[in-house]
């Protein structure tokens, strides 16, 4: 499989093609100002950082997500639900880590 290769076995081709997009941009302009929600997980912008060892890119993704989390005070249904599952996802996802 061409690509590069990760931890766990992962490559660029394993990932959505937006995404892939997304995260080459990130890569190159070296900052995160703001991502589209379903870029964050359903599009695994967040999971390329982990897999790919881009730790400033991982702690972009957390603060990302902290002012997503901050922001919803007083906003929607909607948008709170957004953060607590995106909340829930990454506490599993780190839990399992350390297993």
């Amino acid at each position: 499989s061409s690509g590069i290769n990760a931890e766990y076995g992962h490559d660029m081709t394993d990932f959505d093609h937006a995404a892939v997009r997304v995260f080459l941009t990130l890569l190159a302009d070296k900052k995160m100002e703001d991502i589209e929600p379903e870029m964050f997980r359903d599009r695994e912008v967040h999971k390329m950082a982990v897999t790919f060892k881009v730790d400033w890119l991982r702690q972009d993704c957390a603060r990302w997500m902290e002012k997503r989390i901050t922001a919803t005070r007083g906003n929607t249904l909607e948008i709170s639900t957004y953060c607590f599952e995106e909340s829930y996802y990454i506490l599993i996802y780190a839990l399992k880590r350390l297993e």
